[in-house]
């Protein structure tokens, strides 16, 4: 390994994006948040969890994987989606900083589970905006 190259962006998170193994470089994208502008308006990332969680099919989705990691393939059986419609609301909740996909090496399976602690997060994320 050559170097190492971090760069912000804001428009991945909470995604960390890793290209490696070109040339002897390896490049991280790592999430950062945009800057608020308003005290009265309430942060993207309370809007974006807050929207997440305002359908009943991701409702549904993060009570299923309560219960324990699962997979893609096993997450369009159980809520019998299409896999389109079922990658668009995974992709809502991820980028919510809801869940998070587990790699599982040498599979093409990841497993997607609840973020720990998120619950505790909305929480506090709505008292902090409404109280103060």
């Amino acid at each position: 390994m050559k170097e190492v190259f971090l760069v912000p962006v804001y428009h991945t998170k909470p995604v960390n994006v890793i290209f490696d193994d070109y040339k002897g470089f390896m490049i991280i994208l790592y999430p950062v948040e945009a800057i608020e502008g308003n005290d009265s308006m309430p942060p993207n990332s309370l809007m974006r969890m807050t929207r997440a969680l305002s359908d009943e099919k991701r409702l549904r989705i993060l009570k299923i994987l309560s219960s324990g990691n699962r997979s893609f393939s096993d997450l369009v059986q159980l809520m019998d989606l299409s896999k389109s419609n079922l990658h668009y609301h995974l992709s809502l909740l991820r980028t919510a900083g809801l869940i998070t996909i587990h790699h599982v090496p040498f599979s093409n399976q990841d497993k997607y589970g609840v973020r720990a602690g998120v619950f505790d997060d909305v929480k506090m994320m709505l008292e902090s905006y409404v109280f103060h």
